[in-house]
């Protein structure tokens, strides 16, 4: 992760909350002296942490998020949370009318085939899909990068640690 300047990695767990996998997560955030954070999936389904955002902390006792997905995007899962186009999108777009801000991810089932919303009998898997799904979500969500994410997440909830880490890292640009 050094040598690609790699910041950000996952986890598939059988239970992303399990004792097991928080020893997993604590010993990555000991050992990566650069990480900002990690995403974990559940195995099945994939969506099962339902967006809870679980924190270690590093060598340096600074707070290391691991976000689960909120969603999957996946063709025909009939789980609360998962399922086809319009299902995720709903999801997503009702999520931030409850809340004030939403800080969540939704993963794709790869080998889903999704039917283009705006063109029936197009089906797709892979980028097709993600697209049709940004399409339809509201002008007021934002997508942003997967490190994106983890630095705001740290930002909301730890923004005194958060801003030394970048006064810090600031420090070696100038």
């Amino acid at each position: 992760m050094q040598r690609t300047g790699a910041k950000v990695f996952g986890f598939i767990c059988i239970d992303v909350n399990s004792t097991q996998a928080m020893e997993a997560y604590q010993i990555f955030a000991e050992e990566i002296k650069e990480l900002v954070g990690m995403y974990a999936v559940q195995y099945a389904s994939y969506h099962g942490g339902h967006g809870k955002i679980l924190w270690v902390k590093n060598k340096r006792g600074m707070n290391i998020p691991i976000v689960t997905a909120q969603y999957s995007l996946w063709q025909g899962l009939d789980f609360e949370g998962g399922g086809d186009i319009d299902k995720i999108t709903r999801y997503i777009n009702t999520s931030i009318q409850n809340t004030e801000e939403t800080m969540g991810w939704t993963i794709v089932h790869a080998w889903s085939k999704f039917e283009n919303p705006v063109k029936p009998g197009h089906y797709e898997s892979g980028i097709g899909p993600i697209k049709w799904c940004i399409n339809q979500l509201s002008d007021d969500i934002r997508i942003v990068s997967p490190e994106e994410l983890l630095w705001r997440i740290r930002m909301k909830e730890h923004p005194e640690e958060t801003m030394l880490i970048i006064e810090e890292k600031s420090k070696f640009i100038n």
